[in-house]
């Protein structure tokens, strides 16, 4: 059994942050695991994840980002104006802080463990790398299929016309037609991501070349990463690059450990081989909270 809550706290800029944390009801927690969702997504489609974690021991925190999940601050009309806008990918890292410190503040001798899918793999890694101290505040990060490039990257001149207009006005935005079939194998899970009122594919072309270089900056600066890390990667990825995630892989230190699901598509936890991925977490999890 689990209780969950979903509240809303507020970023440097005022900025309404929703987040959900899912709690056991009985006992103390092992720690804190806080999920960072992937591109068109939110809260809601990552309940699932979370159950699992809490079913564990763990408490799971997992906010919207901006620009994604249910944005119930904004009317209809702005809210479709909104989706996928940001105005600086920094103020994502900033966010991702904003949590952690919230939750720090009810769980303050809970170890914290960071997790991140696609984008949210992304905003994890550079959230480490540039943060103040971050990599002191977080005793493992996982890394689900982390959108480092893309399996099919737009030319060089599509993304300089991109960083041109993108550099005039952050609210540019276009429509990905990132092909949903392509997201996992599991027919159920595809049909609750499609039939799901927060998924998107709208991304602002500033948002897209700001993520498209934080990514080249990960894979530079991997063996920076001193977090113990486990580093999943999907096989049969259509959606971002698996070969980057190798490469990533290669340059990062011995803390990392790489798992690659041969058959697997993009959603590694809802995929066909969802428990074998959640058990793989799962086993990482606890060696950490065993030697901690």
């Amino acid at each position: 059994m689990y209780k969950r809550e979903v509240y809303t706290i507020q970023a440097y800029d005022k900025m309404p942050i929703r987040v959900a944390r899912l709690q056991p009801e009985e006992g103390t927690p092992k720690g804190v695991v806080q999920m960072i969702h992937g591109f068109g997504e939110g809260i809601e489609l990552y309940y699932e994840l979370a159950k699992c974690f809490v079913d564990d021991g763990f408490v799971a925190v997992v906010q919207d980002l901006r620009g994604f999940g249910k944005m119930e601050h904004l009317t209809v009309s702005k809210r479709r104006k909104a989706r996928g806008v940001v105005k600086r990918y920094t103020d994502l890292l900033r966010d991702v802080e904003a949590v952690r410190e919230s939750v720090e503040k009810i769980f303050p001798s809970l170890p914290m463990y960071l997790y991140g899918h696609s984008m949210g793999g992304n905003i994890a890694i550079n959230h480490l790398l540039t943060q103040d101290n971050a990599q002191q505040k977080y005793q493992k990060l996982i890394l689900e299929a982390p959108w480092l490039r893309l399996h099919k990257p737009p030319s060089r001149f599509t993304v300089f016309c991109a960083g041109v207009l993108g550099g005039l006005n952050h609210k540019w935005a276009k429509h990905t037609k990132l092909n949903r079939a392509h997201i996992t194998r599991n027919r159920e899970a595809l049909h609750g991501i499609g039939s799901s009122e927060i998924f998107h594919d709208r991304i602002a072309l500033r948002l897209f070349c700001q993520i498209a270089k934080a990514g080249e900056f990960a894979i530079k600066n991997a063996d920076k990463v001193t977090v113990p890390t486990l580093l999943m990667a999907a096989g049969d990825d259509k959606i971002v690059s698996t070969p980057a995630i190798l490469a990533y892989a290669d340059k990062a230190g011995d803390n990392t450990r790489l798992i690659v699901y041969d058959h697997a598509f993009h959603s590694l936890h809802t995929d066909n081989e969802k428990a074998v991925v959640q058990q793989d977490m799962l086993a990482f999890l606890n060696e950490a909270s065993t030697s901690d």
